[in-house]
């Protein structure tokens, strides 16, 4: 019964959830060099007559308002994107072109990789295409932003956290509602748990490893 309900979740995802702050221009020096901008996307499988914006997961459409966001802030920055479709297959790189065009994104500064499901594949592809970069925004959910940092540090980036779905908050108004057992703190928890396999398996196989073969 206790996992149901908020406090739990708040406890375990605590350190994931709050090791990076929002996205601030002040804290963030827009040097004459390219900014690139990390954006892993899930989509949905809709019919072809949907709209771009309804072929993107819900939970991702986040990442792309701030992503996008964060874009039209520097005109020296570049969105690249990839993602997959809940089953481990990629995502059709002009969906997420296309729903990031409709939420005012300049098109001819885009960049999509493709064979990147992953966050580890995607910061394989991106150093291979571009090099080592020391002006690299990531756009992720709060909880996996410690991973997605680990990552791209592994392949010798500098990057800056910009994360997004914080996952958990307790408020003085959530003083009784805390209480009551919810779905929603049941599938935070998975979520959690998930993450912290993640973080686990990054540091017990794979830290260390790029760098010493690079």
């Amino acid at each position: 019964f206790t996992i149901t309900t908020k406090p739990v979740p708040v406890l375990l995802t605590g350190f994931l959830d709050n090791k990076y702050p929002v996205f601030d221009t002040l804290g963030f020096n827009p040097a004459d060099t390219i900014i690139y901008i990390i954006l892993p996307v899930e989509c949905n499988h809709c019919d072809s007559t949907s709209p771009p914006i309804s072929k993107i997961d819900h939970i991702s459409l986040g990442r792309l308002a701030e992503a996008v966001r964060i874009h039209e802030m520097f005109s020296n920055s570049y969105l690249v994107t990839f993602g997959h479709d809940g089953r481990g297959l990629a995502c059709e790189s002009v969906i997420i072109v296309e729903a990031a065009v409709q939420l005012g994104a300049d098109s001819i500064r885009i960049y999509t990789l493709d064979h990147a499901e992953t966050m580890w594949r995607g910061a394989s592809r991106f150093t291979g295409k571009f090099g080592i970069m020391s002006r690299v925004i990531i756009v992720t959910d709060a909880m996996s932003m410690i991973r997605a940092m680990k990552i791209y540090r592994e392949f010798g980036h500098r990057p800056t956290a910009a994360p997004v779905n914080f996952a958990c908050r307790i408020t003085t108004s959530d003083s009784m509602c805390r209480w009551l057992p919810s779905t929603r703190n049941i599938n935070i928890m998975t979520s959690a748990m998930n993450e912290l396999m993640g973080l686990v398996f990054f540091n017990l196989f794979l830290s260390g490893n790029h760098q010493s073969k690079s």
